[in-house]
């Protein structure tokens, strides 16, 4: 499998990979994170299959996603039987902090323009399509592509004036 093949299929299945994975994994990002990479790492490790008798790769990647997060459920399960309170603050101190990068993200999505933020809420945060952002925003594909851009670039600004970077 040539590196391109593999960027285009990463490019084509990560989001609906990432959102489906995040879903089984009751919201845990890092842990979805995680597994993703771990799948797309195996689809690396097994280029045969690709030659599935599927028309696309999509259901076998969604079943080592779903395998992958069965074993963490097991291995966490197992781990779980030792109890320790370093490891328990850590997760704590991890909940705080994505807490406070939320409220941050929000302040600064806050202070964009309106057009801004409608763009980067759907596409970024609702995972939505180019295409589909457009019809729903009722703009040409090629707006909002410029509003994505100069929104990251507003929301850059807006971070480093508030010190978030």
């Amino acid at each position: 499998m040539a590196d391109g093949d593999l960027d285009e299929l990463v490019r084509l299945h990560r989001r609906p990979l990432f959102r489906y994975v995040l879903w089984l994994c009751r919201g845990d990002q890092h842990v979805a994170e995680d597994i993703v990479q771990e799948t797309l790492l195996k689809l690396w490790q097994h280029p045969e299959a690709l030659a599935t008798k599927h028309e696309s790769i999509r259901p076998w990647l969604f079943t080592v996603a779903r395998n992958l997060v069965t074993d963490h459920r097991r291995r966490k399960a197992r781990a779980g039987e030792v109890y320790d309170t370093a490891m328990d603050r850590a997760q704590t101190d991890s909940r705080i902090d994505a807490s406070l990068a939320a409220h941050d993200m929000l302040v600064a999505l806050s202070r964009l323009s309106e057009e801004h933020r409608a763009v980067l809420v759907d596409t970024y945060y609702r995972g939505r399509r180019l295409t589909d952002t457009a019809e729903a925003l009722g703009v040409p594909l090629g707006t909002v592509k410029s509003r994505i851009y100069y929104a990251l670039k507003a929301l850059r600004s807006v971070t480093e004036q508030l010190g978030i970077v």
